[in-house]
């Protein structure tokens, strides 16, 4: 895939709301299933390729590899793994270029909130990526995260736990970007729960670190919501004849 994501942020969300499971239990309810099957089968059949452009130049390239045996099983452009709420369209990218401007919320060792005034902001260079800035608190957080990952992984090798071909893979992908994603739950709302979080509708997120094929798998998964809507982002996909295929206009949902 391909695509790019501006950095102009537009509105502060308030504290993320104090709630329980039931907000999962409303997002599970979301009767989107029909549209996020069309919209998952439009965002595979975009030739690998799609763009993601704002109102300023700043852009973002992602590629990304579609399962040809499960497309060949299946008829669907599409893997095998979600988990629940459903509401989320999502890639392990092999290629991602740009930067993108966490503003909703990051999952580190919990769920934090994030705002325009002060976001998460990454920037990527193909298979890896560096944080250009973040609120103090989270970002010292994200790194405490991944040096207790990386100190697990070398406990791993030194006790010769896992074979070493898994070590060498999972260093290899310890500074890799895992996740590119849609949000299309409608009812998933902001609340203390990642789960949910990364499926509110028009919304869009990344995750740092693992991804969900078997040669990316490293010792941490961190996602980061950014709003699309906020962030006036276009949504499309190239096709091998150079027509485009519209996913979001301005962050909303083209039908």
């Amino acid at each position: 895939m391909y695509g790019g994501v501006n950095n102009k942020l537009y509105k502060t969300y308030n504290d993320i709301n104090k709630t329980n499971f039931q907000d999962c239990a409303s997002a599970c309810k979301s009767d989107c299933e029909g549209f996020y099957f069309d919209l998952q089968n439009r965002c595979y059949q975009m030739n690998q390729w799609s763009n993601i452009l704002g109102p300023h130049p700043n852009s973002v390239g992602a590629w990304e590899k579609i399962n040809k045996e499960y497309l060949k099983m299946t008829g669907i452009y599409a893997g095998c793994m979600g988990n629940i709420p459903g509401g989320e369209a999502f890639v392990t990218p092999e290629y991602i270029k740009g930067i993108f401007v966490g503003d909703v919320v990051i999952h580190v060792d919990k769920s934090y909130a994030l705002n325009e005034k002060d976001p998460f902001v990454v920037e990527c260079y193909g298979n890896t990526y560096k944080v250009l800035s973040a609120p103090k608190k989270i970002l010292e957080e994200f790194n405490k995260r991944k040096k207790e990952s990386y100190d697990m992984l070398l406990q791993s090798e030194k006790n010769k736990s896992l074979p070493q071909e898994i070590i060498d893979l999972k260093k290899k992908n310890f500074e890799g970007i895992g996740e590119f994603a849609i949000n299309t739950n409608p009812k998933a709302k902001l609340c203390d729960y990642l789960i949910v979080n990364e499926k509110i509708a028009k919304m869009m997120h990344i995750a740092l670190g693992s991804g969900y094929e078997p040669d990316r798998s490293t010792e941490y998964h961190m996602d980061i919501v950014f709003n699309a809507p906020r962030q006036k982002l276009d949504v499309f996909g190239t096709d091998k004849k150079g027509n485009k295929h519209w996913i979001l206009k301005d962050g909303e949902f083209v039908a």
